[in-house]
């Protein structure tokens, strides 16, 4: 397969040192890579900030913002036959971005925000019914609840639910607290599991999906 994936955080800037950003390592989307590469994959890897350094056979596209993300994504994606948003986009950027340093002073600073572009919304609505879109979603409370709706509105065949928050998993990690979801109503719950098995998880599934949509 050709195998579009995206991984990391993206910043969203206040000023031009200051940015808003997440925790997100890239080490979910290192570990797919190697994966994918393993199972003799094409990939390409849209990436955040993150300091993963991809081997010379994965075409890498390093960006910084969310709309830099979407407009890669969007534009990679009409090669791909599956794209898995493993990413953390920032939900929120700043409606005013500072041209020169914001000083401090006594008073309350207020940033106004507004919605980043929904790129895993956008995949879904132009590429759901032609190839496999996989979906990530880092929760702290109501996990299936949130990944169940987040699979049914943007239209993805899986959902990597991640629970976040507990000691020993989460972003900084090797491990993480997953489960997986699918349009097709199956799901599986894993605890804590390691990053890399998951991949090899991930990517099979992945491999059965596209299976599924080409006949």
């Amino acid at each position: 397969m050709k195998v579009l994936l995206t991984g990391g955080p993206t910043r969203e800037y206040l000023d031009p040192v200051r940015y808003i950003t997440n925790r997100s390592s890239g080490k979910m989307a290192k570990a797919l890579i190697g994966v994918l590469l393993k199972r003799k994959h094409k990939v390409t890897a849209v990436l955040g900030p993150c300091g993963v350094k991809c081997p010379k056979s994965v075409k890498t596209v390093n960006v910084e913002t969310a709309r830099q993300m979407k407009n890669s994504v969007m534009k990679e994606a009409e090669h791909a036959d599956a794209v898995i948003m493993c990413a953390a986009v920032a939900d929120y950027t700043p409606v005013k971005v500072s041209a020169v340093k914001i000083k401090k002073s006594d008073d309350i600073l207020r940033v106004r925000m507004k919605r980043t572009p929904d790129i895993l919304f956008c995949l879904g609505r132009k590429y759901g019914k032609k190839k496999v879109i996989a979906g990530f979603a880092a929760e702290t409370d109501k996990i299936e609840e949130n990944a169940l709706r987040k699979l049914r509105d943007k239209k993805c065949d899986m959902i990597v639910a991640n629970k976040v928050g507990e000691k020993g998993a989460g972003f900084d990690s090797s491990m993480m607290n997953a489960a997986l979801f699918f349009r097709e109503g199956g799901k599986n719950h894993f605890g804590k599991i390691s990053k890399n098995r998951l991949g090899y998880i991930i990517v099979r599934e992945i491999e059965r999906l596209r299976q599924t949509k080409n006949k």
